[in-house]
């Protein structure tokens, strides 16, 4: 298939979709229980409907272990949608940990240990029109069949996940962030010039039927040009967009505009020897040129000129307003209250203690009046119909008191007429919580997402 029809077919809601790949490491240096366990783990799961399982013989031979050549094609139903979920058995001496992303929370010990571990259970998916979902299945299908597991592999978006991470997933009907399903990589050079050059493209987004995305030969703001990046692959995931249709991805008084180009070409407004462009993108002799595959650049649309998104970054560094859609701030309202005891506890421990509290760690701190934790949470306290103009308004909170929260807010507003940064307000926890951050004196930030690690550092 050429990169042609991909790129037609990611305008399309039913278009074409790479296979989801992703496999777990099990504890168990013994593999064969999975075929006898297999239909009895899908059968009984609670939120999976089992139609079919159909087992295939690859054409491959090992003598060591026959289940090394068995497949099997699962036909399942999860929240109304059929899927077809493809399992079998790999060695884990051909996996390259090494090339893979650690999330947080995987240990090298871990590592060393998983690695130990000659078997691990793969599985291949196509995800639906919600990916998120689609992901959350996938996973959870690992987690019955398998029990107990040492790392969750995701090779469609090369990161490594640890076991809490995969236990605090299934454990809800709410899908994860949509950060679980890609990764933003960042390459640098030095260009002729001597300067530092980077290049930002996503690892992921083409199993949930969008291109993946690229902000290429990009100066010294790659912190902003990151949030950027973020900001808009969440927004791919939730919906498909035309090739250079506009796309507003916030607002800072004015539209924060961007659209996308096919690789082949976007570059013909960049040098070829630009960090990302057609150097980059050469047809070698043989092997393969992973970054030929279908891909779209980020540009910048002002006055009908696509230039660089650059142009953003003195925005970015001044509290702008980036756009969530409504199906993303749902769930996120969703997990924060579901997760809710986890904030109050931390902030029950730690959020009303001053720096006289921590005298042996007092060297964390250059200054007495920064050691503090921050406790900071979204509250929807305006409703509007159009999502793009609902400010998104961050407090921190100064107390709690059973369902009333007291708190200062923190951001710009730009559309609200009764709230502006610093004002103090009192308001219901049931009825306007919608997310929630912790973040710690050493910066570290936990969210609705990362409980596992929260607990587990406290």
């Amino acid at each position: 298939m050429t990169n042609n029809e991909i790129y037609e077919g990611f305008i399309q809601k039913s278009g074409i979709k790479a296979h989801s790949f992703m496999g777990v490491i099990l504890k168990s240096t013994e593999i064969e229980f999975i075929q006898k366990d297999l239909l009895d783990s899908l059968q009984n799961h609670s939120e999976i409907k089992l139609h079919n399982i159909q087992l295939k013989n690859s054409n491959f031979t090992d003598e060591v272990l026959p289940i090394l050549n068995l497949e099997w094609k699962v036909d399942i139903e999860y929240e109304g949608i059929l899927f077809t979920v493809y399992i079998s058995i790999g060695k884990t001496r051909n996996i390259q940990v090494s090339q893979m992303v650690l999330d947080r929370g995987v240990s090298q010990m871990t590592i060393e240990e998983a690695l130990d571990r000659p078997y691990f259970l793969f599985t291949k998916q196509v995800y639906s029109a919600k990916p998120l979902n689609s992901f959350l299945l996938q996973v959870k299908v690992m987690q019955a069949i398998a029990k107990d597991v040492l790392l969750v592999l995701d090779f469609s978006s090369n990161r490594v996940f640890s076991s809490e991470w995969l236990q605090t997933t299934c454990q809800t009907k709410i899908p994860p962030s949509p950060r679980s399903l890609y990764l933003v990589n960042i390459i640098s050079d030095i260009a002729s010039d001597g300067k530092k050059k980077y290049w930002l493209r996503t690892v992921g987004l083409y199993r949930c039927g969008a291109p993946e995305l690229e902000i290429i030969s990009v100066d010294n703001n790659v912190e902003q040009m990151s949030q950027l990046l973020h900001a808009t692959a969440n927004r791919f995931i939730q919906e498909s967009f035309e090739e250079e249709c506009p796309i507003q991805i916030g607002y800072d008084g004015l539209d924060m505009v961007l659209c996308w180009q096919r690789w082949e070409e976007a570059l013909k407004q960049y040098p070829n020897e630009a960090l990302g462009g057609f150097k980059y993108r050469e047809k070698p002799d043989s092997g393969y040129n992973k970054f030929r595959d279908p891909s779209g650049i980020l540009f910048a649309i002002e006055e009908d000129l696509l230039i660089s998104p650059q142009i953003y970054s003195k925005a970015l560094d001044n509290d702008p307003l980036l756009y969530i859609d409504p199906e993303e701030k749902k769930r996120q309202c969703l997990m924060a209250r579901e997760r809710y005891a986890s904030f109050f506890n931390a902030y029950e421990e730690y959020g009303t203690k001053t720096f006289e509290d921590f005298p042996d760690i007092a060297y964390l701190s250059p200054t007495r009046a920064s050691y503090k934790w921050k406790f900071i949470v979204r509250l929807d306290l305006e409703q509007h119909d159009n999502f793009k103009k609902q400010d998104e308004m961050w407090f921190e909170v100064m107390h709690i008191h059973h369902d009333e929260i007291r708190a200062k807010l923190i951001t710009k507003t730009y559309w609200s007429k009764q709230y502006k940064k610093g004002d103090i307000v009192t308001a219901s926890i049931i009825e306007t919580l919608s997310y929630w951050i912790i973040i710690t004196p050493d910066n570290t930030k936990y969210t609705p997402e990362s409980t596992y690690l929260l607990e587990a550092d406290l």
